[in-house]
């Protein structure tokens, strides 16, 4: 049956093949809602049956090879849909701890649809996180999975560590007053009172609260849990859903279950004032109205537009079908106004009279049919590209090809001349199974108004947004396009491009966005600001401007211009095709590619996670058959191989780039300089390659090299010739055989203005500029050769398998001054995405600390840390892999003039320990850059183009001294500097940071040492300092007869029991012997000379006597005995209270009752141990012991011997030429600096065991 429809002439639709249906499962509110669809349009009884749960971990199916890849029978071939989650579970099951998950995490996710991409080439296989029966608000992982089974791709938005952050307790607020919060929160006023019309049950206590006259229907209300941006924590809360009355905004809003405040909120309805931003259109300002003969497409709309049924015959013969509900809304009461559906009749002829120079209110019926007919159309064409009904289609009924009978009853309701507002159109889209709702609004700036509903590209751009929303997440869920940085806007911009295109149009055109709605001609300036074209003159959007856009129509702009692009690119290889449903050309790929990207992409994209998505998409369609084109198109804008996208939740922390994979270049341009760093003053020569990898010669290749500010060209250097003119260079290549190059160089002189460098930190002597600290048990900071990028060492920390945080803080301020501060370094790291990181912060004050994530402008934080116990999260990180050494530049123009400091801090969550984060090459200064820029262009369209930016830094003052310690006279002291035992025997020198230094001996036994001393080591210079062993005598004192238990003193202290065996000062001492029990008379005191180095004995006689009688000696007054011994026995002074008593052991000494501290000196060769209290009383005998713990002795030394070569342990200097030190026992690194015109053998790692000589060389051999 003809359908005559007044509006524009499309081609009739040409039989698509049909989509393969798979079940799908809705989460919460969705399947609460279900029953109150007839509420809004009527649901048709037949239909699928729902589809169960499928939850992670029971799962049969092994998850194959480590990639997940594989069949269950180990072949390859079509997998179903059912197969295809199975396989997403397995491979989530096994990948989880390497992604950072723990069991809890996703014990209760559940498929929640499942999407076939590619004319079923693969499945997005799409999961909602839940923890204890409760869904966990945008928590959605995407599993992408191809026909053999293999995982492709995945997005994962789980959260982490919900055992440990997730609130259960129960909520203090019931469902009613989680409603009255909502209504509180957004501005609505209740003018009936709220009760539950549906009592809550199962472990989201769902229920039903009656609209209280601000919902257009019952309001659900479920129990979910809530991630909380600012906290670690994921709070219980309540989610209501309440779609206001005048139908403008349908609400899903989340309220902490105890107090009510607001945590989240989501409008299903896409909405924008047009007043400043519109879609292109095609209105009557286009062209005339056309009849429309049979437009329904027979595989998307099989029994026309006006059935419902499933059965041959209309239905309706109003403005009514599956697919579409056309109507007039002026009182905005969501319901059709009466009358308002125009008739066609028994014959479906829809004509009625329109005059755009009349009133919108006088041509309603006009406008009614062609907003009925486009979105029809729309419908039709989006069904031949995949939004069909398993992915989430608009439809009244499904007509059993997917979707479960549930998911039907879900048209577009058509408001025309929606009262609710002006200068305006929106669409609303919730979840799969309940109606899209399309309000298009009068326009009042022109005279008359105009009606929204004649503006074919605005109808298709809100028409876009349920497509977008319905496919990124799966249809399910709707909530997933609301991050900074998703492209949303941009979709809906160039599908309505798309769907406005004609034949004769090219990419260069200037396509305005809204003139007919703003009462311009087809060729004003429009609302968008600038016109969408090719033309990068009249269209200049690049990724780079992204941080600037302002608002989601914006960042929109900037992605359309890609998708344009892209669709260009390809309609100039493959021609244009006006035949949307059953044509072939290159708008007809790009427009299956966007719609299949969409499907693949993650929750929450950004615009490097949609580019992939395209790629993924053409590789599983096509076989990679357009990706050069698609690489092409993306990075002309920006979005080249290496730009970096950054967090998705931010719009601001990108790079640009503007490179295409080598592969897609049949012409590659090089560029390098002849040094990393420029010297001021100096010649800088740049050379160019540019690379032939096609199968045949080319001729005529261009080069044009723009020289850098201050540093003008120097005339004549050019190897190739060329012409130079307002500093660029001009070189054309005559012919560049198939698979070679041609190269070129040229310099340029650098002018005198260097860098003015703060702080350079290569970590090659170590950390000692820096201040470490970490939590108790946890890996910390330190210099190690695993971690060198630039040259033998560089800073590490380990990742930690329980909540920990390391900080490595820069010990002095810097003052920040000139026009270029900035911050750069070098670092790798790979961790637990999203559960371990780092970040880089500032501080003025020592106090308060500034994330830097903001001020950085090249190779920024990279994903968002989700908390699961890390102490730092949640925030923005370097998380997940870096993907090799990255640079990471930041702008510190906004501390210019303050004193600051800066900290690397990783943190660690309660999960699996993971490699860390390396860093290396910090740099701050005031920078001065030279920016180079060569671009190449080519017969055919080639193009390639490169920058290089080269820092122009002086000869940086020496930032270290030489340090040389002796001992005199030589002997096995321990030297440490800095509280680190660098070397036995002195140090020969040791290179360490100019600035002072703290030297410190060990004890040797009998010599005095030396007290530590504070140097000052000279940039460029050697200091010495000596460590002065004074010689000891050694004092024997004996007792006669021998065994009487007298105590011995020695200048009035108490020194031993029973004699005394003890090296003391040179010079006179007196010794006294004290009484003993019995009928004995103690000696007289003794003077004696003690000389250095020898020994000197004295005897205390002791006489028999008839009477006790008291002797010279000190009275004690109460005592007890006080035993100490080493164990081994070895030969350490043992001090009591600060004196020396003995040497090796105290046998017994009588000591006053009380508390005394009991030290020992150093034994080379084993571990001193601590100083002890012990408490002596009156007539009880305490004992001491002191364990040395045997060390081994690491020789290293250097070949060939002689070389100024500083040995590092550990990333510490330990001495030069070689090293010979007792260390404990355990496993060290090894290394040697480098040294100019050598090659080193690399670091060591070596065990080191007590008692033994662990030997190693560091092997050098002339550099070639």
């Amino acid at each position: 049956m003809g359908i005559g429809i007044d509006g524009r002439v499309v081609s009739p639709g040409r039989a698509r093949r049909h989509r393969r249906a798979v079940g799908s499962v809705r989460s919460g509110w969705a399947i609460a809602l279900a029953a109150l669809m007839a509420l809004s349009f009527p649901v048709p009884a037949a239909g699928l049956p729902l589809a169960g749960v499928r939850v992670a971990g029971a799962a049969p199916i092994d998850p194959g090879g480590p990639d997940g890849s594989g069949g269950p029978d180990g072949q390859g071939g079509a997998l179903s849909s059912a197969l295809a989650a199975d396989r997403a579970i397995a491979w989530l099951t096994a990948r989880r701890q390497e992604l950072g998950l723990e069991a809890a995490d996703i014990a209760d996710a559940a498929v929640v649809d499942v999407v076939p991409v590619g004319d079923d080439r693969a499945w997005a296989v799409h999961l909602q996180q839940r923890f204890g029966g409760l869904d966990v608000a945008g928590a959605v992982m995407n599993v992408v999975v191809d026909g053999t089974g293999t995982v492709r791709s995945w997005g994962d938005r789980f959260e982490r560590g919900l055992a440990a952050n997730a609130d259960r307790v129960a909520p203090e607020i019931d469902q009613v007053g989680a409603v009255r919060s909502t209504v509180d929160v957004l501005g609505l006023v209740a003018t009936r009172p709220f009760r539950e019309v549906v009592e809550g049950s199962g472990p989201e206590a769902a229920a039903t609260v009656s609209t209280g006259g601000v919902s257009a229907l019952p309001i659900p209300v479920r129990l979910v849990l809530q991630p909380v941006e600012d906290a670690a924590a994921v709070d219980l809360a309540w989610e209501v859903s309440i779609r206001e009355r005048d139908g403008g905004n349908w609400w899903v809003v989340t309220v902490d279950a105890d107090t009510g405040a607001e945590l989240d909120r989501v409008n299903f309805t896409s909405s924008a004032t047009y007043e400043g931003f519109d879609a292109p259109v095609e209105a009557p300002s286009f062209g005339p109205r056309t009849t429309i003969v049979d437009p329904a497409d027979p595989v998307a709309s099989p029994y026309g537009w006006h059935d419902i049924d499933g059965s041959p015959g209309a239905e309706f013969t109003v403005t009514r079908g599956n697919n579409v509900s056309a109507y007039t809304d002026v009182d905005a009461n969501n319901v059709a106004d009466p009358g308002s559906q125009p008739d066609g009749g028994t014959t479906l002829d829809f004509t009625a009279t329109f005059d755009p120079t009349r009133s919108p209110t006088v041509d309603t019926d006009a406008a009614v049919i062609n907003a009925f007919q486009l979105v029809n159309h729309l419908h039709d064409v989006a069904y031949a590209f995949g939004f069909d009904e398993v992915s989430g289609n608009f439809q009244t009924n499904n007509y059993g090809r997917g979707g479960p009978n549930a998911f039907a009853g879900d048209p577009v309701l058509v408001e025309v001349l929606d009262g609710s507002g002006v200068d305006n159109a929106n669409f609303t889209t919730p979840p799969d199974g309940f109606p899209g709702r399309l309000q298009l609004m009068r326009f009042t700036g022109p005279e008359p108004d105009r009606d929204s509903a004649f503006d074919n590209g605005l109808i298709a751009h809100e028409f876009a947004h349920g497509i977008s929303n319905r496919l990124t997440g799966g249809p399910s869920n709707t909530s997933c396009l609301r991050n900074a940085e998703q492209p949303g806007e941009g979709w809906s911009d160039w599908f309505a491009l798309m769907m406005t295109l004609e034949p004769g149009d090219t990419g260069a055109d200037a396509r305005s966005i809204g003139t007919w709605a703003l009462g311009q001609s087809p060729t004003g300036p429009g609302l968008r600001s600038s016109p969408y074209s090719t033309d990068l003159g009249t269209d200049p959007s690049t990724y780079a401007a992204l941080a600037a856009a302002n608002g989601p129509h914006a960042v929109g702009e900037i992605f359309a211009a890609m998708l344009w692009d892209l669709t260009w690119a390809l309609v100039e290889r493959d021609g244009f095709d006006p035949d949307w449903i059953g044509g072939s050309g290159g708008n007809i790929t790009a427009m299956q590619l966007v719609f299949d990207g969409m499907k693949l992409q993650p929750c929450s994209p950004g615009f490097v996670d949609a580019r992939d998505a395209i790629l993924l998409a053409d590789q599983l369609r096509t076989g990679g058959a357009n990706r050069c084109v698609i690489w092409g198109a993306f990075a002309r804008r920006g979005l080249g191989e290496s730009a970096w996208q950054g967090s998705p939740a931010s719009r601001t922390d990108g790079q640009a780039a503007f490179d295409v994979p080598d592969h897609c270049r049949s012409l590659v341009l090089t560029t390098t300089a002849s040094s990393e760093v420029a010297a001021p003053g100096s010649i800088l020569t740049y050379t160019s390659t540019v690379t032939n990898t096609s199968s045949a010669t080319v001729s005529g290749v261009v080069v044009r090299a723009t020289m850098p500010a201050g540093a003008p060209y120097v005339a004549g250097s050019s190897t190739c010739g060329g012409t130079h003119a307002a500093g660029v260079l001009e070189v054309t290549l005559a012919t560049i055989t198939a698979g070679s190059t041609a190269t070129c160089s040229y310099s340029v002189a650098v002018g005198p203005a260097g860098s003015t460098v703060w702080l350079h930190e290569d970590f090659e002597h170590g950390t000692d500029r820096w201040t470490r600290s970490t939590t108790a048990g946890a890996p910390g900071w330190g210099a190690s050769g695993q971690a060198g990028i630039s040259g033998v060492l560089g800073a590490r920390v380990d990742g930690h398998s329980a909540p920990a945080v390391a900080s490595l803080e820069l010990a002095e301020p810097v003052a920040v001054a000139g026009s270029d501060p900035t911050l750069r370094f070098l670092h790798v790291f790979d961790t637990e995405r999203q559960s371990d990181g780092g970040v880089v912060e500032i501080t003025t004050n020592g106090t308060t600390w500034a994330d830097l994530g903001p001020a950085m402008v090249s190779r920024g934080y990279t994903h968002q840390l989700a908390g699961g116990g890390n102490p730092i999260a949640p925030r923005p990180a370097f998380t997940g892999s870096s993907g090799g050494v990255i640079e990471t530049v930041v702008d510190l123009g906004a501390w210019v003039g303050q004193q600051v400091r800066i900290r690397f801090r990783f943190g660690s969550d309660s999960s699996i320990a993971s490699d860390g984060w390396h860093i290396d090459e910090v740099w701050l200064s005031d920078e001065v850059l030279l920016d180079h820029s060569v671009t190449l262009t080519g017969p055919g369209g080639a193009a390639d183009a490169v920058s290089l930016a080269t820092p122009v830094r002086g000869d940086l003052p020496p930032s270290t001294g030489l340090l040389r310690v002796t001992t005199d006279p030589p002997v096995p002291s321990g030297i440490s500097v800095n509280g680190v035992v660098r070397n036995d025997w002195g140090l020969d020198w040791v290179r360490v940071l100019a600035g002072t230094h703290e030297v410190c001996w060990s004890d040797v036994v009998g010599f005095t040492t030396p007290p530590c001393q504070t140097v000052v080591v000279t940039p460029g210079q050697t200091t010495t300092v000596a460590g002065t062993f004074g010689r000891l005598g050694l004092l024997q004192v004996a007792v006669e007869p021998p065994g009487l238990p007298t105590t011995v003193f020695v200048d009035g202290e108490v020194a031993d029991e029973y004699g005394l065996f003890a090296f003391v000062e040179p010079g006179e001492h007196q010794v006294c012997w004290g009484d003993v029990p019995g009928p004995w008379q103690a000696p007289a005191c003794q003077t004696v000379t003690v000389a250095p180095g020898v020994t000197a004995q004295v005897t205390g006689t002791f006489v028999a006597t008839p009477t006790p009688t008291t002797g010279p000696a000190p009275p004690l007054g109460p005592t007890g005995l006080l035993r100490v011994r080493t164990s081994p026995a070895v030969a350490s002074r043992v001090s009591v209270d600060g004196i020396a008593r003995s040497d090796w052991a105290l046998t017994w000494v009588k000591m006053p009752v009380g508390s005394h501290e009991v030290c020992f000196t150093d034994v080379v060769g084993f571990r001193t141990p601590p100083c002890q209290q012990v408490q002596v009383s009156s007539g009880a005998t305490s004992e001491v012991v002191g364990s040395f713990v045997p060390l081994g002795l690491l020789q290293v030394s250097v070949t060939p011997a002689g070389l100024p070569v500083d040995v590092l342990v550990d990333g510490e200097p330990r001495n030069q030429f070689g090293s010979f030190a007792f260390m404990e026992p355990g496993t060290y690194e090894v290394c040697g600096t480098a040294l100019a015109g050598w090659a080193a053998n690399g670091c060591s790692s070596v065990v080191v065991s007590a008692g033994a000589t662990t030997q190693v060389s560091l092997v050098y051999s002339p550099a070639p």
